[in-house]
């Protein structure tokens, strides 16, 4: 992902302040996955790791 924008500088910026932020803010707190969504994710073919 990060060598693809290496030839488009504002995209680079762009990921680059992306991870930053994803790195610095506080994310929220965490809720337990519903069972409808562990049913969805089963169908889908990609169970949650317990």
């Amino acid at each position: 992902m990060v060598l693809r924008t290496w030839q488009r500088p504002q995209e680079l910026r762009l990921w680059l302040r992306g991870l930053h932020e994803g790195l610095t803010t506080d994310p929220g707190g965490r809720r337990p996955m519903l069972w409808r969504t562990v049913l969805r994710l089963a169908r889908l073919g990609q169970p949650p790791v317990i």
